[in-house]
């Protein structure tokens, strides 16, 4: 099945109350997007815990949203018209809660194997001079290296860290 991705932009103030809306029109599964200053505020309180984040990617024009994957199919059409007109609705209310513009982005999402399209990725790698590391569903070329096959995973990672490396 593939998706509808919909973004609505708001404001740091806006996405609690946005969600409790989203929540009142039955749809009850969504992602809050803070803006940049609030994620670098997480990555900083959280720093020791990372191994590495690339903090330019991650805080790339981050606007403050609330974001909802629906169905693309006809119950996905019937909950995209009740927020459009929840939000219509917001738009109308001049009073209050700063809720931004409340623009609605819309993308398609191929429906995909996130289980395993990482796969394709991973490749035999040479280790120092003796070692070849393999990924059980890949063929390696004869060689005079001791192959090492594994599934990388949870278990053993991909192997492509410098502990396992090393």
């Amino acid at each position: 099945m593939d998706w509808k991705k919909v973004s609505i932009m708001t404001t740091e103030e806006g996405l609690e109350f946005l969600c409790y809306k989203l929540d009142e029109i039955g749809i009850t599964q969504f992602e809050m997007v803070e803006d940049a200053a609030s994620t670098q505020k997480i990555l900083d309180e959280t720093a020791q815990y990372w191994d590495y984040v690339d903090a330019e990617s991650v805080l790339a024009a981050r606007q403050p949203c609330v974001r909802v994957y629906l169905s693309d199919n006809d119950v996905g059409a019937e909950q995209m018209k009740k927020l459009t007109a929840m939000v219509d609705e917001l738009k109308s209310i001049k009073d209050g809660l700063d809720l931004g513009s409340l623009e609605i982005v819309s993308e398609n999402v191929r429906d995909e194997d996130w289980a395993n399209n990482w796969k394709q990725f991973y490749k035999p790698m040479e280790i120092g001079e003796r070692l070849l590391v393999i990924p059980e569903w890949e063929q390696a070329k004869p060689t005079e290296r001791v192959k090492l096959i594994l599934n990388p995973g949870l278990t053993f990672g991909t192997g492509s860290h410098a502990t396992t490396r090393l």
